[in-house]
């Protein structure tokens, strides 16, 4: 009866372009209290500019990932996680300061003029509480916390930055081209401490193989998962699919 707008084909060539010829940095020099002038300072500086979407890449020991690391230290091409940075308010419709609200919270849905304005101009600079600088700052974080298991050095980043408006649209696309197995297969990398009271809930299976995050050390439950099934999973996984769609 009702007949949907596509996405055209164009728009994801351009975005599978584009972040072919981002150049990647090490997750290490993200940090938080830089010293003046160096690279991290830089990083710092750019990266809290912008929303976005990142790809982490891994090269390191783990066994687990021994195929993924291998594949990674010929080229950067087998990501290990896709994520991405958006306003607070770009949830909700809200303005871009507005905190975003909880799952099953009722906010605003009605999109100002102004909010509207900002969603469509790429040049929107972004809110100092939730940008790329922020989300990578906090997965280096994490994975210092684990750092029996996982070192921040073996980890590169590529960064898309974008207009807020696309996104969830482009980290949607990256996942499914990419098929990075903390998308996927190992999850709860990107999870938050759910907060006093909530605890009952399972511990991830990213939090079981890669312990250190004391919030999650308090969930007694377990996701649960086979190791030997994950190395498997991962040997198939290997390939991406970065060709540009057909179509006009």
């Amino acid at each position: 009866m009702f007949e949907t707008f596509p996405i055209p084909a164009s728009i994801e060539r351009d975005l599978l372009t584009f972040f072919q010829k981002q150049e990647a940095f090490p997750l290490a020099a993200v940090k938080s209290r830089p010293k003046k002038g160096t690279d991290e300072a830089r990083y710092k500086a750019e990266l809290s500019k912008h929303y976005g979407v990142y790809v982490l890449y891994y090269t390191g020991e783990s066994a687990l990932y021994r195929a993924i690391s291998e594949r990674n230290r010929e080229e950067l091409i087998k990501p290990i996680y896709v994520g991405k940075a958006v306003s607070p308010g770009s949830r909700t419709g809200g303005q871009q300061d507005t905190p975003a609200q909880e799952e099953g919270e009722i906010g605003k849905e009605e999109v100002s003029l102004a909010a509207a304005q900002a969603a469509l101009d790429a040049d929107a600079p972004a809110s100092p509480s939730n940008n790329l600088f922020k989300r990578l700052n906090e997965h280096a974080g994490n994975i210092r916390k684990a750092s029996t298991t996982l070192q921040v050095e073996d980890f590169q980043v590529r960064v898309i930055p974008m207009a807020d408006a696309l996104v969830q649209w482009a980290e949607a696309t990256m996942i499914k081209r990419l098929k990075p197995i903390w998308n996927a297969e190992i999850s709860g990398f990107g999870n938050h401490n759910p907060g006093k009271g909530r605890y009952e809930q399972a511990r991830s299976i990213w939090d079981q193989l890669h312990p250190g995050r004391a919030w999650a050390e308090r969930m007694a439950n377990l996701a649960t998962y086979d190791e030997a099934r994950l190395r498997e999973v991962i040997g198939r996984s290997l390939t991406v699919d970065l060709r540009p769609p057909e179509g006009k």
